[in-house]
């Protein structure tokens, strides 16, 4: 039995789950028993805390998250097309920051190379494109480190190859609007900024509340 709703609180002595349909607004909440409970709720994107990341990055886990960055990458190009828009403009409009060098932010990175030269320089020829930068920020000593390192080399290599900016050991200090900044202080112009450094728990499963019942045990136990 599949039933949309959302729990908002579970009764682990009586064995019930209170819930609410997620279909319609303003409904009655509703019970569901159960024998055996089994909390699996997905993840979030893990932003350790950097200020201005929920607010000003986009993030690539979920369908949704592409259609917004492919209409925020068109937009841009649309944007710095405009005669009237300042060469400062233009470049930060042209100027993409990945953080995150695991297979997400890697492969999105190689994909929006391709995009720029399979597509967008055609579809609009004002833009210059030796102005188009893409810049990969990872804080560890390499990119795809949980995979061979003879991989990793290679992709480093094409990537560089194929003019993009590798910047390993770089640690994010805030992400503002249209610029990141690093933790040595330097700043880049951005005219997007994807976030893909991996999941963390939901919050409430991470950090529960002492009224939310929600305990996670060692053995993963609720």
């Amino acid at each position: 039995q599949y039933i949309q709703a959302e729990c908002s609180g579970i009764d682990p002595d009586r064995k019930i789950l209170s819930c609410a349909s997620t279909l319609h607004a303003g409904q009655k909440p509703f019970e569901v028993g159960y024998d055996a409970l089994v909390v699996a709720v997905g993840a979030r994107n893990n932003t350790f805390n950097v200020p201005g990341v929920l607010e000003h990055a986009y993030f690539l886990k979920e369908l949704s998250h592409a259609r917004r960055i492919r209409n925020k990458i068109i937009e841009n190009f649309e944007m710095a097309s405009v005669p009237d828009t300042s060469d400062a403009e233009r470049r930060r409009l042209l100027s993409f920051v990945i953080v995150g060098g695991g297979p997400t932010g890697v492969e999105f990175a190689a994909e929006l190379n391709d995009f720029f030269w399979e597509d967008l320089c055609k579809a609009f020829p004002r833009v210059p494109v030796n102005e188009v930068k893409i810049t990969l920020l990872e804080a560890g000593k390499g990119i795809l480190t949980a995979f061979d390192k003879r991989l990793s080399n290679q992709t480093m290599k094409w990537f560089r190859k194929g003019g993009i900016d590798l910047r390993m050991q770089s640690l994010v200090r805030e992400v503002r609007p249209g610029e990141v900044v690093l933790q040595d202080g330097s700043v880049l112009p951005a005219g997007l900024v994807v976030w893909s450094t991996g999941i963390a728990p939901r919050y409430h499963i991470d950090h529960p509340s002492p009224s939310s019942d929600i305990v996670i045990l060692p053995c993963l136990f609720v």
